[in-house]
């Protein structure tokens, strides 16, 4: 095919792999199991990354498929082990430990002069480890739930790309990226809070009317901009809300609801960045993050058509 670049059309990516999984589950008795299990999986590069995957025509925001250089697919290889089992009857419990490892992992690599510009490029190796703590159970009217995660995702191959970071910039250079960002092994990956919780709770008020409420609590992350987790300003802050609902059952089909969500209409945020404010031009960096959604309230009405009926009690409810 013609070369590719900027100005070429032509691009073909081809992406195919067996990817193996086992499992294996022990049950002493009905109160207690144990389970262990391996798998792999793969994602292919997606047209956005594809798009903007060229060294020396780094984009903003691809607009236009061209045809850049490809890029290999990431592989993913997890372990996890675990345990699971009843208590008092009425209570659920389970432990878990995992560890993903994936190759070829893409990241968005910023160059230039400008923190807006770059492209995707595969950049090594990362991993994401953690443990994850369940329990569900009733006491008469009240169902509770509760769900905690632990993860540490970190980078485990060395990169460097461009930082409108001053403090980010560690000296290193490639007489390209004059504001250059040295990524190590062992750096954590922006985006990712390393610890969750979300609780539930649901209280019958009669057998067709329940209210409930879920919490949920995520800690800081660090933001995408300051990927060797330099810069003071380059966290996320940690968040909490909580949502409200209440639910009533007409008949076996029919079911009247209504919800609020971030009770509080607390500020918070998701995803952040560390870069150039375009509006002030002071040249310092500062983190620019999205804004949470604010408080929102919804009444309807649902038919349901048959199949298994989805418990009020479910922990990630809306």
């Amino acid at each position: 095919s013609p070369d590719q670049g900027a100005d070429s059309l032509y691009g073909s990516h081809t992406y195919s792999r067996l990817n193996p999984a086992i499992g294996l589950t022990y049950n002493p008795d009905r109160t207690l199991g144990f389970y262990g299990g391996y798998n792999e999986g793969m994602r292919t590069p997606n047209a956005m990354e594809l798009e903007c995957a060229d060294p020396n025509h780094p984009c903003s925001l691809p607009t236009g498929f061209t045809a850049d250089p490809n890029l290999k697919m990431v592989i993913a290889k997890t372990w996890e082990a675990g345990m699971r089992g009843i208590v008092l009857s009425d209570w659920h419990w389970h432990a878990g430990l995992f560890s993903t490892n994936t190759t070829n992992e893409i990241q968005f690599v910023t160059t230039g002069n400008s923190g807006n510009y770059g492209y995707f490029q595969n950049v090594g190796k990362t991993n994401r480890q953690g443990i994850e703590l369940g329990a569900n159970g009733r006491i008469d009217k009240l169902t509770l739930s509760s769900r905690y995660s632990f993860v540490d995702a970190t980078y485990q191959s060395a990169f460097q790309m461009n930082s409108q970071s001053n403090i980010a910039q560690n000296g290193c250079s490639d007489g390209v990226n004059n504001n250059c960002e040295l990524i190590n092994k062992g750096n954590q990956m922006p985006g990712i809070a390393r610890n969750s919780l979300k609780i539930r709770a649901i209280y019958d008020v009669t057998p067709q009317w329940n209210i409930g409420s879920n919490i949920v609590l995520a800690s800081s992350q660090w933001a995408h901009g300051d990927e060797n987790n330099t810069d003071p300003a380059g966290k996320v802050p940690g968040y909490g809300y909580m949502n409200l609902d209440t639910n009533y059952k007409i008949d076996s089909n029919w079911n009247i609801f209504a919800k609020i969500n971030n009770v509080f209409d607390k500020q918070y945020s998701t995803y952040g960045i560390l870069n150039q404010n375009i509006y002030t031009l002071t040249g310092n960096s500062e983190l620019l993050v999205t804004p949470s959604l604010p408080r929102a309230g919804w009444i309807g009405v649902t038919y349901s058509f048959g199949g298994a009926k989805k418990s009020s009690s479910d922990i990630d409810k809306d």
